[in-house]
């Protein structure tokens, strides 16, 4: 089994018991994309809230004010995700602690949660790798959207049965992703009964 579902299985981090997502998420991006300082904040109105860390905590607080942090600012605005370059570019006398700021994909609505990276390693600030957290995210967020998961509460066991829409829309997704980013991802076949 390989790809990114494949990561997410072995990552364990819809199994019961393994505790909230989000730590096991920024574990998993640890390991897959040199991650090694970061937080997922929750956005609530003007400031977020941070309810899950990797590293320290140095430039990762408990609460930050959205409006002076400039690269969470302009990720939760344009609702994408924002790199270091990008603030330089559009504010060019702005220091930026902070390599790149993601909000928390939804399938509608504004995003409730923030990525916010302050450290990787060195040979992983590329945009494969910062493509490649995008993928894990985007997947991660699928399947708590689809198990009703707020982030912060414990994965629900049992299997996922989802809908032929769901289907094709993951199927659509994981295609793309192979397409744009060479990351493969498992296929599962089904044989109908005759008559059904």
């Amino acid at each position: 089994v390989g790809g990114l579902l494949a990561l997410l299985i072995r990552a364990g981090l819809f199994e019961p018991g393994t505790g909230p997502v989000f730590p096991n998420l920024l574990r998993l991006l640890q390991t897959n994309a040199g991650v090694t300082d970061a937080a997922l904040y929750l956005i609530e109105g003007t400031s977020l809230t941070r309810t899950a860390l990797l590293g320290t905590d140095e430039a990762l607080p408990e609460n930050l004010p959205l409006s002076d942090t400039g690269i969470a600012h302009l990720a939760v605005t344009r609702q994408s995700l924002v790199t270091c370059r990008q603030v330089w570019s559009t504010v060019p006398a702005q220091h930026s602690p902070w390599l790149a700021a993601l909000p928390w994909p939804v399938s509608s609505g504004a995003a409730r949660y923030l990525l916010l990276i302050h450290r990787m390693d060195g040979n992983a600030v590329n945009w494969r790798t910062f493509s490649r957290i995008q993928m894990i995210c985007r997947w991660v967020a699928q399947f708590m959207e689809l198990r009703q998961l707020d982030g912060l509460s414990e994965p629900t066991a049992g299997p996922l049965v989802v809908t032929p829409a769901i289907f094709r829309r993951s199927a659509a997704d994981a295609a793309a992703a192979y397409r744009e980013h060479s990351l493969p991802s498992t296929v599962v076949a089904f044989r109908l009964a005759s008559g059904t």
